[in-house]
């Protein structure tokens, strides 16, 4: 009898020390999702996402892209503000929940792109030379979420100057660090597609020590950075940058 009661112990033991093996890795996992590093890469995986959809946004939607540049002001495009429920003008938010939706298939159609990560991964849409591939938000939901959750703004040096058809947006996150380099989205309107609603695109790299952005000689033209904002809402202490504006300025 003793020998069985302390057969079972064992097992009890073997077990509680399993789950608590299980919790502890498991707490690990999720601490680490939302600090350090894990939650930088987070972030950085959300500019890049937002970078993506914004260029969207400004090349496919005319009435939204007016909103934008209309609320430009000092350089700056408050753009927590346009994607805020409560704003009296719904138009960007509504042209930028469409292209969320668009990317993760939940809209249908020929011109969509699957899931990230499910399956064979992207599914190219019909132009698209490069697209961002998140596996850090699986769905709409969970983008949306990083969205509501985060305070963001467009830095737009130059005056916007899109066109419906012909036009090029520079756009680049903020690296999340003290350097210069970012790896950005060179969006433009391709005027040989059918559907002037279509764009192609590739990825770039932005050398902020070693760039002109002249809108007389056309180069880098519709430049953007998205970048977070520091303020009682969004503190982002666990981001090693003093000043998130120094990012590439301009005289």
């Amino acid at each position: 009898m003793k020998k069985i009661t302390t057969f079972f112990l064992a097992i009890i033991l073997v077990a509680c020390t399993t789950e608590n093996s299980e919790f502890e890795k498991k707490e690990f996992v999720e601490v680490y999702s939302k600090n350090g590093n894990g939650q930088i890469d987070d972030l950085h995986t959300g500019l890049e996402m937002t970078s993506y959809f914004v260029a969207r946004v400004l090349l496919r939607h005319t009435d939204a892209r007016s909103q934008a540049v209309n609320s430009r002001n000092n350089m700056i495009i408050d753009l927590t503000n346009l994607l805020d429920v409560n704003n009296p003008i719904q138009t960007f938010r509504i042209a930028f929940d469409y292209e969320i939706q668009d990317y993760y298939s939940e809209l249908g159609g020929p011109d969509t792109v699957g899931p990230p990560g499910t399956g064979g991964g992207v599914i190219p849409r019909v132009g698209i030379i490069d697209e961002p591939t998140s596996f850090s938000f699986s769905s709409s939901f969970e983008f949306t979420e990083f969205i509501d959750e985060n305070c963001l703004e467009l830095f737009v040096p130059i005056t916007l100057n899109l066109r419906l058809i012909g036009s090029t947006v520079h756009i680049v996150p903020h690296p999340l660090n003290e350097g210069v380099l970012s790896d950005g989205y060179k969006l433009w309107q391709n005027p040989f597609l059918v559907n002037p609603g279509n764009n192609e695109g590739e990825f770039f790299a932005f050398d902020g020590s070693n760039v002109v952005i002249d809108p007389v000689s056309n180069l880098l033209p519709n430049f953007i950075v998205v970048r977070p904002v520091r303020n009682t809402n969004c503190l982002y202490n666990y981001v090693p940058v003093a000043d998130f504006t120094t990012f590439f300025q301009i005289d």
